[in-house]
């Protein structure tokens, strides 16, 4: 059993990295409050703007300053680099959590829209940021508006006022 003892022994001493960070969670608003996107992105009618919110978390042994960066890929693959919010770079203590907000972005197409969404980070000893967390998701998916045919509403109502035009004629000479 010397190769469990070694095993054992080995995972043991092993210790979380000095610098790590990883995205928490992602939510969006559109006119109302801000959500938490979920497995099924929201769906929303075209034309709406979308922003974009980022949580992350500091999961290393050091403080390091955090930037979020959000890249949003549209149905026909255009794509567009979202515009950060004033609290862009955030500097956060082992276990401290941050967040970005974004510029919105437009739902135009009819389709699924998705965000690339990249945390890089960095400590006071390293000479530039690197990659800490990277994920991809389902932001929005473009739905056009339901036409109404206003004719048939129409021809609906007129049906429904007759309805109740009879019905009340008929309690009126019942009531005699």
């Amino acid at each position: 059993m010397p190769i469990l003892d070694e095993l054992t022994c080995g995972l043991a001493g092993v210790s979380p990295p000095e610098v790590a960070g990883s995205i928490t969670a992602v939510f969006y608003r559109t006119d109302t409050a801000l959500q938490a996107l979920g497995a099924i992105p929201p769906t929303l009618s075209l034309g709406t703007k979308e922003y974009l919110k980022v949580a992350w978390t500091n999961t290393g042994t050091k403080a390091i300053a955090g930037t979020v960066a959000v890249q949003v890929t549209g149905p026909d693959g255009t794509t567009v680099t979202l515009e950060p919010g004033p609290t862009i770079l955030a500097l956060t203590e082992p276990g401290g959590t941050a967040g970005a907000e974004f510029s919105p972005f437009v739902v135009e197409k009819a389709g699924t829209y998705t965000a690339k969404v990249t945390l890089k980070g960095q400590a006071a000893d390293m000479a530039k940021p690197i990659t800490l967390h990277e994920v991809t998701l389902a932001v929005a998916k473009g739905a056009a508006a339901v036409a109404v045919d206003v004719t048939t509403q129409m021809i609906g109502l007129v049906l429904v006022v007759g309805l109740m035009a009879a019905m009340a004629s008929a309690v009126s000479e019942a009531a005699k």
